[in-house]
């Protein structure tokens, strides 16, 4: 029978409503009669979004901070970080305890140890782990936010936020690189429904422009354009430093452009997890229906092309917000399937169990050498073989897998996910 502890509340706090789902309600709250493996990994095959993200404060944390005080570390074998950098001072146990601790008027992360708060690479692998889902991240990144405001965030986490709210994107992305890469005709600023390509993808990897274009052409989408404004990442990094102060105006700079659209399709998954459950978290009121863009392509699956089996041999890596952040892993995978004619080849650790690739939670701004242990621990897992290319389908993942894989022997070929969708369909448009 499944049984909730009784537990007193933070001092002065009480749980706070779970909100979220920015874009038709389409959020789950898990709740009822789990059991660790069955119930949980069951729900994590919806094709909903998972885990809510509740209210910004650490009140909203209180009986999940109390939970995991009590708990025998039983996530301990899920975290990454805690995994890389081989001690229990980070474990989702011990900064949940010492949050706990904290409230009880000890002295636990305060001055220089408030940075123990930002090792965490936001996989959510220790919820998925934990039988009460406790919100390990949305906890630490509440206490971020108070970090941030003392002055004891880390330095790199200081950086990103300026330069975010300095530049109103990360990068040497955004806009230009759609002009060069998309026809005058796709620029539809009056267009109700648009594309959101992510700074780390328009940085990093800028000719996916010219894949989006051509699936949206191939699919006879006409009615879909891309966004041009300036103001060109969602905020992510702001919320990733703990500054919720400049999250909150960055927000309302990004629904002033967008909140009178229809749909937006936001390339990254961990983009599009946030925007659609943060901003309301934050207390936003989101009109626009924010999807990620594997829902628009996932809705036209049967104009794919059937191709025969490819020559080439791919392997997957699920990132963590497709799979455990929205939900998706069966829709991505039959996406992948109809692009490379069958199914890629998927490590031990996949779907909602699949491993992290360091590229979440600021973790490679703000603890650079950390996120390569996590990145390389990921390799590990992944073990390609030779003349495998890894298909990933997050930006910020490629990228730490490219950087850590220029070390190994040979190196690592990567492709996005809607680079062999455009492929598969320029192929099919020119037989």
């Amino acid at each position: 029978m499944w049984y909730q502890r009784p537990s007193p509340s933070l001092t002065g706090c009480g749980a706070g409503p779970v909100r979220g789902g920015a874009g038709g309600g389409e959020t789950e709250t898990l709740g009822g009669a789990l059991s660790l493996g069955e119930g949980v990994w069951r729900r994590f095959g919806l094709s909903r979004t998972i885990f809510p993200v509740k209210a910004p404060g650490l009140s909203a944390h209180a009986d999940e901070i109390s939970h995991c005080a009590r708990c025998p570390k039983l996530c301990r074998h899920t975290c990454p970080v805690a995994d890389a950098e081989g001690r229990e001072t980070v474990t989702p146990w011990a900064l949940m305890s010492a949050l706990y601790m904290r409230d009880k008027g000890l002295d636990a992360l305060s001055g220089p140890d408030s940075a123990l708060v930002y090792h965490c690479s936001d996989c959510r692998a220790c919820q998925g782990a934990c039988t009460f889902h406790n919100d390990v991240p949305g906890a630490l990144h509440a206490y971020r936010a108070l970090a941030f405001e003392r002055g004891d965030a880390p330095e790199g986490a200081v950086k990103m936020a300026d330069e975010l709210r300095d530049r109103g994107t990360l990068g040497t992305g955004g806009p230009e690189v759609i002009r060069r890469a998309v026809p005058e005709a796709r620029r539809r600023p009056n267009a109700r429904e648009l594309i959101w390509m992510d700074c780390m993808t328009s940085t990093h990897f800028p000719d996916i422009a010219g894949d989006l274009e051509t699936i949206l052409e191939a699919l006879d989408l006409r009615e879909v354009g891309f966004y041009m404004g300036e103001v060109a990442c969602c905020g992510l990094p702001l919320y990733q430093a703990g500054d919720h102060r400049g999250l909150r105006a960055h927000i309302e700079a990004v629904l002033s452009r967008i909140g009178w659209l229809r749909r937006v399709y936001v390339t990254s998954p961990e983009c599009a997890h946030f925007m659609r459950e943060v901003y309301p978290a934050f207390g936003f009121e989101v009109g626009v229906r924010i999807r990620p863009f594997l829902d628009l392509v996932h809705a036209h699956l049967d104009a794919l092309p059937r191709r025969p089996a490819s020559s080439k041999r791919y392997a997957f890596h699920q990132p963590c917000a497709v799979a455990r952040g929205l939900g998706r892993s069966k829709e991505m995978l039959e996406v992948i399937s109809r692009a490379i004619g069958g199914a890629p080849r998927e490590p031990f650790l996949h779907g909602p169990r699949t491993s992290c690739s360091g590229g979440g939670g600021g973790l490679a701004a703000i603890l650079p050498e950390v996120a390569g242990r996590v990145t390389r621990r990921c390799l590990d897992a992944l073990a390609l073989e030779a003349g495998e290319t890894l298909i990933t389908a997050c930006s910020a993942g490629r990228h730490r897998f490219e950087e850590e894989g220029v070390e190994r022997e040979g190196g690592i070929a990567t492709v996005d996910w809607i680079s062999l969708v455009a492929a598969c369909l320029s192929e099919d448009a020119s037989s």
